[in-house]
Order: C-alpha cells, then structure tokens, then sequence
C-alpha cells in the first residue's frame, strides 16, 4: 500500500516539475521576443 501512495507522490512531483518548467520556458519565449521587439523599436526610432 505505501509503495503505491510512494509511486504516486513521485509522479505528482515529476508532473509539478515538468509543469513548472514547461511555464518556465514559455516565460522565457515571450521575455526574449518582448526585448526583440522593444530593440526592433528602438532601432525604427
């Protein structure tokens, strides 16, 4: 019966991790295209 719980915890933290760093990533995408952007602007003016 522990085993099982124990087997189950593990998947929910692996899940909880891929999740967090799939959010991560996504983070990272829109930070590096929001400064693309802003040094795109910059350069127009």
């Amino acid at each position: 019966m522990s085993s099982i719980s124990h087997t189950n915890i593990m998947a929910l933290e692996d899940f909880k991790l891929s999740w967090i760093g799939r959010e991560t990533n996504l983070l990272l995408t829109l930070f590096i295209r929001l400064r693309i952007s802003l040094q795109a602007i910059e350069e127009v003016h």
